[in-house]
């Protein structure tokens, strides 16, 4: 009973130990707030890599994940696969172009060509209309825009006098 009394005792011992290789010895003396301070340094940097992506600019993007993948390179655990996933993310996105194509005049003025078409084509048709014969005789003129009312002396309708 001694035997399997000390077996148990060093198998719970080897569980609260773990033993690993660290090729960097700066990162065995990184206090745990100096830990938190270098995790909220890689989400700043991550941060300033979307506002490059909002931005577009390609340059600034580039150099942050550049960063992040070094950071996670050197100083995480490559063993572990979330280690690995990460920096794997980080590098194609340091490889995806962001680069957008902006706009020339050219689209500008061939928009404005092809609305100065349509409307020349639509007063085309217009003009050919055979249905369209002029003024309506029926539609009532005003006195004093008619030729008549002008002859006459220039009476105003409120019958006021001469202009």
């Amino acid at each position: 009973w001694s035997r399997e009394g000390a077996g148990m005792l060093a198998q719970d011992l080897r569980g609260l130990m773990d033993v690993r290789r660290v090729d960097d010895a700066a990162a065995l003396l990184i206090s745990p707030d100096q830990a938190q301070r270098f995790r909220e340094g890689l989400r700043q940097r991550t941060l300033t890599a979307q506002l490059a992506l909002m931005m577009h600019q390609s340059q600034i993007w580039r150099s942050e994940l550049q960063a992040v993948a070094a950071a996670v390179d050197t100083r995480f655990d490559m063993k572990s696969p979330d280690s690995r996933e990460a920096l794997k993310l980080a590098r194609q996105l340091y490889d995806t172009p962001i680069q957008a194509t902006l706009p020339t005049v050219d689209n500008s003025i061939n928009a404005i060509t092809a609305l100065r078409d349509a409307v020349t084509a639509q007063e085309q048709s217009q003009q050919v209309d055979p249905g369209d014969d002029g003024p309506d005789p029926d539609a009532v003129q005003p006195e004093d825009a008619s030729p008549q009312g002008q002859a006459q002396g220039g009476v105003s309708p409120a019958g006021s006098g001469t202009l």
